[in-house]
């Protein structure tokens, strides 16, 4: 009767124990899943920053070659050219600034 007693007490501490680990693991494993997160939050934010910066160098270009066709001499030009150049113009007119005649 001893030995059935001693090995329900020791039965009991191995699923106690087993309990613990369990929770412990769970515990764990939640640790590492919010960090995970955590690292998708901060990545996702890079992304965001850098596809920003990639948007604002992209106005920065077209404003330059906005302002390089506004200051170009068109005495020179032929028709064609100057027609070009004012296709130019009203394209990164609307990319960079939208289209005006929707505004009014």
């Amino acid at each position: 009767m001893d030995e059935v007693k001693d090995g329900i007490y020791i039965l009991g501490d191995n699923i106690n124990k087993t309990a613990e680990i369990t929770q412990e693991r769970k515990k764990e494993r939640k640790k590492v899943t919010e960090a995970q997160l955590e690292i998708s939050r901060n990545q996702l934010k890079v992304t965001e920053a850098q596809l920003m910066t990639a948007k604002e160098q992209k106005e920065a270009k077209l404003l330059e070659a906005y302002t390089s066709l506004l200051v170009q001499d068109t005495s020179q030009m032929t028709q064609q050219e100057k027609a070009s150049r004012g296709i130019a113009l009203t394209s990164i007119t609307q990319k960079l600034f939208g289209n005006h005649e929707e505004a009014a």
